[in-house]
């Protein structure tokens, strides 16, 4: 167990601050509103209070030894956090816990909000969630407002937006069934985690269910007064946000979408920085992907889950070999959105054919072309925040001296795939060259690449600005006479030179530093003043060392100065490529999961096939030898391949019946996960395949009891089977295990049987 931070005297907390814990605490229950940490000492270290203190303890330290009883008169419950320990506590909260977090910083007198983060919205601590780049599946944040019309149905507005990369709008309005399966596909389909909504009184009835939704889906909610879903100033709003929104007219007379956007703009501070402009207006169309309830996205494995063992155990793990961060975000949200018009899935197969024919490109670009491609949509973020550095324009720069030998390896691909690999990479990829080629212009007189080279530093070109140029000659004349000066200390203190070490201290002010060991020889001798002594060694300096330490401080403050002038004209000008940044993350990404496919496709136990992809009408499912792409996959499986015929009107329904740990549950289930590779566009684990596209996947595997809300695990199994029966289509694939198991023998097999009935002569 690491040790806990030390109480530190300064805590400056008496019966005000007290007051401001109790006032912030009274703002939400116990144990649901923001975690709250106090900046200390200029950001030294934080500290927690009360309740947040006790939930801290608890969770994180699992002690509450960790709290302290600090104050002056009135003691408050307190924990002090290292910068370690906030960073690791901030990340499980809202990635694990799905908690919002706030800190605080002071004012002069008053405490005032920094910033704060929640599971939709982090865009404040990104460094600390993801301090390797930026996170690889979507977090999107949804606004909702449902009222029941007069016409006896639901109405929904929903606004969703994910502000961690596309920063788009996307706004639905809609007729909602009373089950609310709209609300479950755009959550799960757009990977919301955080919600606002309100439920007017007439459909009061139906809240019950939203939360229930909620929790089932792990998305955080709060409900919101009427008053916050006003659309008074939405059209302002958004002329801010968007621009012009002539072509819009049209979409803003949907009030209730209208009032769900204007919620999340309040919600976010959208229109606090101007870096959250440009913003772009979608509408939502829910109907042109599958529907897949949270029952089948657990089923099917699709997402990783913490318990996972090995990454391979979830589709996502398994068909992630994506070399950028912006293709394992695309590739997570085509698994969420299978396609439903086949000609685009045809499209997608085209490609992954391709690069299942051409291994040697295949193999070069992933090994080769694609590695080190930085995260273009953090960098386009960070321009528009204005808050990028010269490490990010030399990462841009990186990446556009890439293109020209991804274009070079596409040209490699095999003849017959020519015309179409040209169509969606080449020449995309050849007008990006063309827009970045003033751009490798200017980094290239801009940067110091021989200092990035040699000391990864970032720095301007001193040749780019005379004075720069001036200043950094002083820099190292002044260096050098203060390593001239160490060589003339080590002599006098019967030294090697490498036992006088030149360092700077936190102040950037040089000293030299010896062991405890020959701090003996500077005894008695009174040129050395001593500054601080230590365990691990001496640190003194002299008079000379010190007008030098000054002289250089000095020259580097007004070099550092005049160098963030130069960057600030320099991103000003990069800000101007945004729009071409965005374009090569769409391409780039695309390829990524293509080649990602194929890598896969080829490289499993036994190579995947191309399915024939049929229309909905057809109502065929037909696989030979197929297999479940995760179990195939893990040690010391010999795993058994099994067909699967089936057709509408003659055997659309099957009972698949055998001994425990036979293997039922897994023939059922790699039946549904083929189905969804085929429909995003995936080769899929058989010899041959026929796949007509089904509109939704809905599923009914195991069933356990949630005695915390009074369902008993055969009512939970019974409202599973009834949502099915309502939802279902005659283009839908059910799957469903032990259905029946939560009654006795003879119930149960009625109920399965009645089912069952129902699905194959009604529904079919």
């Amino acid at each position: 167990r690491e040790p806990f931070p030390p109480a530190a005297p300064d805590q400056s907390m008496d019966g005000k601050f007290k007051t401001l814990i109790d006032k912030l605490e009274a703002r939400t229950k116990r144990g649901t509103g923001p975690i709250k940490f106090f900046e200390r000492q200029n950001g030294e270290y934080h500290t927690v209070h009360g309740q947040d203190a006790s939930y801290v303890a608890k969770e994180f330290f699992k002690t509450q030894s960790a709290v302290k009883h600090l104050g002056d008169g009135v003691k408050i419950p307190t924990v002090n956090l290292n910068h370690k320990k906030l960073s690791r506590i901030i990340k499980e909260a809202v990635l694990k816990k799905f908690r919002e977090v706030e800190i605080y910083h002071k004012d002069g007198a008053e405490w005032k909000l920094k910033k704060k983060g929640s599971p939709g919205n982090f865009q404040g601590f990104e460094d600390i969630l993801f301090p390797d780049g930026a996170a690889q599946s979507s977090t999107a944040t949804m606004g909702v407002r449902i009222t029941a019309r007069k016409e006896g149905h639901l109405g929904m507005g929903i606004a969703i937006v994910d502000t961690s990369s596309a920063r788009s709008f996307k706004i639905a309005e809609m007729v909602e069934h009373t089950k609310l399966w709209n609300l479950e596909s755009a959550i799960l389909q757009h990977g919301v985690r955080e919600c606002f909504i309100h439920i007017d009184s007439n459909a009061i009835y139906e809240r019950e269910k939203a939360l229930a939704l909620f929790d089932r889906c792990c998305v955080q909610y709060k409900e919101c007064k009427a008053q916050q879903f006003k659309t008074d100033n939405i059209r302002q709003d958004l002329q801010r946000l968007i621009g012009n929104i002539t072509p819009y007219l049209e979409v803003l007379d949907k009030t209730l979408a209208m009032g769900s956007l204007a919620c999340l703009i309040q919600q976010l501070d959208l229109l606090k920085e101007e870096s959250a402009h440009n913003f772009k207006l979608e509408e939502l169309d829910l109907s042109q992907f599958v529907r897949l309830d949270a029952a089948a996205i657990k089923a099917l494995n699709i997402n990783p889950q913490p318990t996972d063992a090995d990454k391979n155990m979830s589709l996502f793990g398994l068909l992630n070999k994506c070399r950028t961060t912006m293709g394992s975000r695309l590739l997570n949200r085509w698994l969420l959105q299978p396609l439903r018009d086949g000609n685009a899935i045809e499209r997608r197969l085209d490609m992954v054919q391709c690069f299942v024919d051409s291994s040697e490109v295949r193999a070069s670009l992933q090994e080769t072309d694609l590695k080190g491609i930085p995260d273009l949509d953090r960098i386009v973020k960070l321009f528009k925040k204005k808050s990028a550095k010269l490490k990010d324009l030399y990462l841009l720069w990186v990446f556009a001296c890439k293109l020209p030998g991804i274009v070079d390896r596409l040209k490699d691909c095999e003849e017959e795939h020519q015309d179409k690999v040209q169509a969606s990479f080449i020449t995309p990829i050849e007008e990006l060259i063309d827009g970045f080629q003033q751009y490798v212009a200017l980094i290239e007189k801009l940067l110091d690449f021989d200092a990035i080279e040699t000391d990864r530093e970032y720095n301007i070109n001193p040749d780019f600005d005379p004075k720069l140029g001036e200043y950094k000659t002083r820099k190292r004349r002044l260096k050098r006479d203060m390593e001239r000066l160490q060589q003339k200390c080590a002599d006098d203190l019967g030294l090697q030179l490498s036992k006088v070490k030149l360092a700077q201290l936190t102040t950037k002010r040089w000293h030299f530093k010896v062991s405890r060991k020959d701090e003996k020889q500077l005894r008695n001798k009174s040129q050395y003043s001593p500054l601080e002594t230590r365990k691990d060694g001496c640190k003194f300096t002299t008079k000379k060392l010190s007008q030098l330490s000054e002289e250089y401080v000095e020259t580097e403050t007004i070099y550092e100065e005049q160098q963030q002038r130069i960057v600030e004209k320099g991103l000003e000008v990069a800000e101007t490529y945004v729009p071409v940044i965005q374009t090569a993350s769409e391409v780039i990404a695309r390829l990524d999961v293509f080649i990602s496919m194929a890598h896969v496709s080829v490289n499993a136990p036994e190579p995947y096939c191309r399915p024939k992809i049929l229309p909905c009408t057809e109502g065929v499912l037909r696989m030979k030898a197929c297999r479940h792409p995760c179990i195939e996959t893990q040690d010391f499986v010999d795993f058994i391949p099994n067909d699967v015929d089936m057709k509408r009107g003659s055997s659309n329904c099957q009972i698949i019946t055998g001994p425990n740990m036979g293997g039922k549950s897994t023939y059922i289930r790699q039946v549904g996960v083929a189905v969804l590779l085929a429909q995003i566009g995936c080769f899929v684990p058989c010899e041959e395949a026929e796949i007509s596209i089904v509109d939704c996947i809905l599923a009914r595997v195991g069933a356990g009891d949630s005695q915390l809300k009074g369902v008993s695990t055969f009512m939970k199994e019974m409202l599973e089977a009834a949502a099915i029966m309502r939802t279902a289509t005659e283009n839908s694939l059910i799957i469903v295990d032990e259905l029946g198991r939560g009654t006795s023998t003879f119930d149960g097999f009625g109920l399965a049987w009645a089912i069952a009935k129902h699905l194959a002569t009604e529904t079919k």
